[in-house]
């Protein structure tokens, strides 16, 4: 017999994840061709993730990287990270850089849980500075606030690192606590149920 129960499947999906330390692990994997600018267009992340706390961060507030395609100016490439924490819970926060005003999304709540598996995905199309992200954690679309809304032009992020765990190679000053696996990209927005 197979346990389909959801923590069951959670700590199978785990095994073999990558462990950042919160300190100053990072996967990198370059900046390819193939994964330039993915929300042109509409794109998706995904990820299951393990926060054991909301990461490494400045002044205190953990920002602990989840995924991050940036360069050296802050806001400029993009970023899902966690921070926040409170209870053993995290919120979310993606950030796309514009030339006049980067799009900031965080979950109204903190949505996360600390020391359990989680599932988040991220879809976002930049065709239309109007368009919002859509934050799905565990299968189920959460409530975000707009903390800042989109302006100008679409900032590239080619020839930028994409990195698991951290920011930029060269800074690794948001290092993510706790455990990732099975993150993936592609170049359209899914569907609820294409995520779940």
């Amino acid at each position: 017999a197979i346990d389909n129960a959801p923590t069951v499947q959670a700590d199978a999906i785990g095994s073999g994840s990558a462990s950042f330390d919160g300190i100053s692990d990072i996967i990198s994997f370059g900046s390819d061709s193939t994964i330039d600018n993915i929300w042109t267009s509409g794109g998706t992340f995904a990820a299951w993730v393990y926060p054991e706390t909301d990461g490494e961060g400045d002044e205190g507030l953990g920002q602990g990287r989840i995924a991050s395609k940036e360069n050296a100016d802050i806001g400029k490439g993009w970023t899902l990270h966690v921070e926040s924490e409170s209870s053993s819970t995290v919120e979310a926060r993606f950030t796309v850089g514009w030339d006049t005003t980067d799009g900031n999304w965080v979950t109204t709540a903190r949505e996360l849980t600390c020391n359990t598996w989680n599932h988040i995905a991220v879809t976002y199309d930049s065709d239309s500075t109007s368009n919002n992200a859509i934050i799905y954690v565990n299968g189920v679309s959460v409530a975000l606030t707009e903390t800042t809304s989109p302006a100008g032009s679409l900032e590239s992020d080619a020839s930028r690192n994409f990195v698991i765990g951290n920011n930029r190679a060269t800074s690794l000053t948001k290092t993510f606590d706790g455990f990732i696996c099975q993150a993936g990209m592609w170049s359209a927005v899914l569907t609820q149920a294409q995520i779940q």
